[in-house]
């Protein structure tokens, strides 16, 4: 149950819309820190990041109350560093069912670890689309951008809808304010194939009869983290994207834990995904899947006994139309997946799945391999990995072929 109660309330000159939390943030100095969408990994030493934080910090410290959002990383980003700096915040969230305000607000508030009392959600109602290009731009942006009485454009797509926000603003005096401003970048998509390819190539005939979970760069918090966690890594990280399938394959290292999760699984019920896959097969396995904004799979991963993973509940996936699924028993319903057809036959996986965290610990030494893409990269793991780790040129080799 949310601790919020939900209010219609004049805004400003903008209109009413429901509303919870503190309305004397609106009786206040504003500004909105703005950024064109990124790309899903970036890398936490990026200028417009830095730009980013830093142009929060001053406006918190200066005393604004800083206009964000959620939703996307650009405005997550800022909405958590709001809330590290013990600044205050007004949400704009639009397009939510009344009914699920109050629950909506409290997520968020929990997620990012917000003081209530110096948060205001607000919750535009979405209006129809027009004709006009330049009337359908964000209900969401539109909001922000008329709530702040400054804007602080950080990293802009020229030509883009934020662009034309902040030209029209430029009209009026002091409205925007470009100290923090860096040049827009399209992020660059990053493939491993080339090199997977010439190793898998030498690999054909290894032995194999191990089951792997291959870890991926996730935009999402890892399971079990918060959104304040996952933000603050951007700002703590040494370098690179934080959540990337070398640091993933750290942390469960470092906790010695594969946790489950409900991602891309039917049902509420938590699982780990393995395969049966020998890494000779990855390479053919490796696609960009666009609705997911990722590879498949990336050259970092965990191979445990099967045998010891079969006695701990790990069992074949089953493949099937979506008509039968209805046709399980609940108990192998979360173990179903769709065949697909084509380019998307999930078949070729050979997906296993496990219920429940799977613990490390319940596995020896020689139980498991751990696979990293560079030397470098495995010596950086060896110390604390409870299983030998191999780099993708070591894998024939080291299996004797």
């Amino acid at each position: 149950m949310s601790s919020y109660d939900c209010i219609d309330i004049p805004i400003l000159n903008i209109g009413r819309a429901p509303c919870v939390g503190n309305p004397d943030l609106l009786h206040a100095a504003r500004a909105a820190i703005l950024n064109s969408r990124q790309g899903k990994f970036p890398n936490c030493n990026a200028a417009w990041i830095s730009a980013t934080l830093a142009a929060t910090r001053e406006f918190v410290q200066s005393g604004s109350i800083i206009v964000s959002s959620a939703g996307m990383f650009t405005w997550e980003l800022v909405t958590w560093k709001v809330a590290a700096c013990g600044g205050r915040l007004i949400v704009v969230i639009p397009d939510v069912p009344r009914r699920n305000i109050p629950e909506t607000a409290d997520k968020i508030a929990r997620d990012f670890s917000l003081d209530t009392a110096r948060t205001l959600f607000i919750f535009p109602e979405a209006k129809p689309q027009t004709p006009e290009p330049v009337d359908n731009l964000p209900e969401r942006d539109s909001w922000i951008v008329a709530l702040a009485d400054t804007l602080v454009p950080v990293s802009i797509r020229p030509g883009g809808n934020l662009a034309t926000m902040i030209e029209r603003a430029c009209f009026t005096p002091s409205k925007v304010d470009d100290r923090f401003n860096v040049s827009y970048k399209r992020a660059a998509r990053r493939s491993f194939r080339p090199k997977l390819a010439a190793v898998a190539s030498e690999s054909e005939k290894l032995p194999w009869d191990d089951l792997t979970h291959w870890t991926t760069s996730t935009a999402d918090p890892w399971p079990g983290e918060t959104k304040a966690e996952f933000y603050a890594a951007f700002e703590h990280g040494e370098q690179g994207y934080p959540r990337s399938a070398f640091h993933t394959l750290s942390r469960i290292l470092a906790e010695r834990c594969l946790r489950a999760s409900k991602r891309l699984i039917r049902g509420e019920e938590r699982l780990v995904s393995l395969t049966a896959c020998p890494p000779s097969e990855l390479a053919r396995l490796v696609k960009w899947r666009p609705s997911l904004v990722r590879w498949t799979f990336e050259p970092y991963g965990i191979a445990l006994n099967r045998r010891k993973l079969e006695s701990l509940g790990a069992r074949p996936v089953i493949y099937g139309d979506d008509y039968q699924y209805e046709l399980l028993d609940d108990r192998d319903k979360p173990f179903f997946q769709n065949s697909g057809h084509g380019e998307n036959d999930w078949r070729v996986e050979k997906e296993w799945r496990l219920r429940g965290d799977l613990d490390l610990n319940l596995f020896g030494r020689d139980d498991g391999l751990v696979f990293v893409f560079t030397k470098q990269e495995a010596d950086a793991l060896q110390k604390s990995s409870p299983f030998p780790v191999l780099c993708w040129n070591e894998i024939p080799e080291r299996l004797g072929v």
